[in-house]
């Protein structure tokens, strides 16, 4: 079956570049639910405009991821980027939040009172799988594998270190993730100054197979966490949120 890519038109981010080999996760039933799941929980009670889904959120990541590794290519001519490389990282963005439960991270709580090891990067791995193999999609079980590396910020053996740094970067902090639910929650929540994800893609490259950032970008980074830490204060943590 073949299928045909699309270019959706984000609020963000315009035309959103997605490869065609991810419809065939995207348009699956498993995937489509997390167009019902919103991405801050209950905050639309509080901020009526924060009523953006896990759905989008996650195209968001794997149009960054695409632009991401467009990135690398144009500055680092010399790292060859394996087609297999490049399609993991962008399954592991596409799908890195899968297996959150409704509400999002409201659910956590909940699924912790039957199982203290719950975790939604791990259910997004087991639903990612059951996607592959329920609906026999073409693509192969490494890339797949390496992908569920990826959403959990390990590394895949055989596949570059940076790779796993991309969309959760546990060494660090700063990744796609984060750039996309940083920008998008501001958007929809405190309506405030764009975050400026465009400048630490722009300025980043790979360093001794890692991911590293002209020094001139600490400040873009300061207020990237200033930004977290005020969202975290103002709407994550919103005493009625909680509530």
């Amino acid at each position: 079956m073949a299928v045909r890519a699309h270019s959706p038109q984000d609020e963000l981010y315009g035309q959103l570049d997605i490869p065609a080999y991810c419809w065939y996760i995207i348009d699956t039933p498993e995937y489509q639910r997390m167009r019902y799941i919103p991405q801050l929980g209950c905050a639309s009670l509080i901020f009526p405009g924060a009523t953006h889904t896990r759905f989008e959120h996650c195209l968001g990541c794997a149009h960054l991821a695409n632009v991401f590794l467009n990135h690398i290519t144009r500055a680092q001519p010399e790292i060859e980027i394996k087609e297999e490389y490049w399609q993991s990282v962008i399954i592991a963005a596409l799908s890195h939040d899968l297996g959150h439960g409704p509400w999002s991270h409201c659910f956590e709580a909940v699924a912790h009172q039957y199982s203290e090891t719950w975790d939604h990067e791990e259910m997004s791995c087991s639903i990612l799988k059951h996607i592959i193999k329920k609906y026999n999609v073409p693509i192969k079980s490494e890339i797949i594998d390496a992908a569920c590396c990826f959403i959990r910020g390990e590394e895949y053996k055989g596949f570059p270190r940076w790779l796993s740094r991309i969309v959760a970067n546990h060494d660090c902090d700063i990744d796609l993730d984060k750039f996309d639910y940083l920008a998008r929650d501001m958007n929809r929540s405190l309506c405030i100054a764009r975050f400026e994800y465009d400048r630490l893609i722009y300025h980043c490259h790979v360093v001794e197979d890692q991911l590293a950032w002209k020094i001139s970008e600490i400040s873009t980074i300061e207020r990237m966490f200033f930004n977290r830490n005020d969202m975290h204060q103002r709407v994550y943590q919103h005493r009625v949120n909680q509530a």
